[in-house]
């Protein structure tokens, strides 16, 4: 049997209709359900039929699990688990590894070759500026601050 489709503002209001039985809906949106429910004979047939539904499933006792509804449908797909979660671990140590072992083994430019690139002002200069800046972070600090070039200290 075909059921006609409700219209949008009659699925809105089944919605609505649904979430007042649960506590759900505002005050504004239970007055807007209240004026369709009184203009609609087929939402106010569905509110009706599901707050049976509901008032039923409320009163009905509650079922106690059994110890054997918890047992697990099958230990290999554990199994497989744990299998992908070494693989993807092993995966991620292989690529972290090789990364780490390339960056230790590449001839990567030294510092005065960074203060060259920074002197000529190409695309490059502001990257070795940053990374000079980074490298100078790991130093300890000196024990007296050094005066900065062109400027004269005045003791106060």
């Amino acid at each position: 049997m075909l059921y006609p489709v409700p219209s949008n503002e009659c699925v809105r209001a089944r919605e609505a209709a649904s979430g007042r039985l649960d506590g759900e809906i505002s005050k504004l949106e239970a007055a807007w359900l209240e004026i369709h429910l009184r203009r609609c004979p087929a939402c106010r047939g569905f509110a009706a039929q599901i707050a049976a539904l509901a008032a039923e499933l409320r009163r009905a006792p509650l079922e106690q699990p059994s110890a054997t509804a918890f047992t697990p449908r099958s230990s290999r797909r554990a199994s497989a688990l744990r299998l992908q979660a070494v693989a993807a671990a092993l995966a991620i140590a292989a690529v972290g590894g090789s990364f780490a072992l390339g960056r230790a083994l590449s001839p990567g430019p030294s510092v005065p070759a960074l203060r060259a690139v920074a002197a000529e002002g190409d695309l490059g200069s502001a990257r070795a500026d940053s990374l000079e800046q980074r490298l100078l972070a790991l130093l300890p600090p000196r024990a007296e601050p050094r005066p900065l070039r062109g400027t004269t200290t005045v003791a106060l």
